[in-house]
């Protein structure tokens, strides 16, 4: 039994030699510094493997393994990219640790964005990036991190990424529409909205925020007359949609056309009684069609709802004055330079 026992123990040991025959021993003393959690040394241990032979792909990979023990996923990644590129060895090891941290840091940045957190998500969303550069899915989360966090330009390049990697991303092919918007660059909106809505079915979720979007660019490049034939078909798909009607009356109000103003503030101010601007809105297209006792009714309202707002003191001592109630009409323009700071 014992002469048995110390020929397995031998064949045992023999198998370990053999093993480990091509493994230097800095990379063998990483791996039992990593099972005794002592990273630092492991590090310096794959370092010098490293200092013997910088083509051995064993000590890279062992190195990823550290770095992912310290939570640094991206020398991780860069230390298994090395890995691969030298040999195709540890290449299942790696996809499959490189789709779990993936996930997790995906999964962990939806859930800082959907408590508001935008910038924690953005930084966990960027790891996901880096991990698996040629998933777009987590360069489309970043981008609307970023806009969120009020970085479009940083947005505008992440959406860009994800569109570039995966064509059939409608969603981040609209938001780099939305980040021209928010970089004030009206005219790139206009083209990319009228190629997304090009691409795009009309039962797609952002159809019709992409329409809004045109318009109001059109409007903001002092082209009303496309403001006018975006946001009318528009209303086609969406009849009740109240903030199309109101960006279309104020492009009416501008232009004078009185009636088809009053027609789309009244749409609006129906579905909210306490909407300031509707109500205003409405007061002053009646000031332009001389219906004074109406302007006064409606301007009062807008007053009654925001009393500190000098303009609507203004719009209502106009109408007070057209509407020969002239007493009330000084008090009005007093209130309007009160809160003005007029003297």
């Amino acid at each position: 039994m014992r002469k048995l026992g110390m020929a397995l123990l031998l064949a045992l040991f023999a198998g370990f030699l053999l093993f480990t025959a091509c493994e230097q021993p800095a990379i063998t003393s990483a791996k039992v510094y990593i099972d005794s959690n002592e990273l630092d040394r492991a590090l310096e241990q794959c370092e010098v493997a490293l200092t013997n032979n910088p083509s051995d792909p064993d000590a890279h990979f062992v190195m990823g393994k550290v770095y992912e023990k310290q939570k640094n996923y991206l020398q991780m990644n860069e230390a298994f990219t090395r890995s691969l590129e030298i040999s195709s060895k540890y290449s299942n090891e790696i996809q499959q640790k490189r789709n779990t941290h993936w996930t997790n840091h995906l999964n962990q940045g939806v859930g800082l964005y959907q408590q508001g957190k935008s910038a924690e998500a953005a930084e966990k969303f960027l790891i996901a990036t880096r991990i698996m550069p040629e998933k777009g899915v987590a360069f489309r989360y970043l981008g609307l991190a970023y806009l969120d966090a009020e970085q479009p330009e940083k947005a505008l390049e992440s959406f860009r990424k994800a569109y570039e990697i995966d064509p059939m991303d409608l969603e981040a092919y609209f938001m780099i529409g939305r980040s021209y918007f928010e970089l004030k660059d009206y005219k790139s909106t206009a083209d990319q909205m009228k190629s997304f809505i090009e691409k795009a079915d009309e039962s797609h979720q952002f159809f019709s925020e992409a329409l809004y979007y045109l318009g109001l660019a059109y409007n903001l490049l002092d082209e009303p007359d496309e403001a006018i034939r975006v946001y009318k078909d528009y209303l086609v798909s969406d009849p009740d949609n109240t903030a199309i009607k109101f960006n279309l009356g104020a492009i009416y109000l501008k232009r004078e056309q009185w009636e088809d103003a009053l027609e789309m503030f009244s749409a609006v101010y129906e579905s909210d009684p306490q909407d300031f601007q509707s109500c205003q809105s409405i007061g002053q297209a009646y000031l332009g069609m001389e219906k004074w006792a109406d302007a006064v009714r409606y301007l009062e309202k807008a007053a009654d709802l925001q009393p500190d707002n000098a303009g609507v003191w203004f719009w209502l001592g106009t109408a007070y004055a057209r509407n020969n109630q002239l007493e009330k009409a000084k008090a009005a323009f007093d209130k309007n330079k009160e809160l003005s700071g007029g003297e």
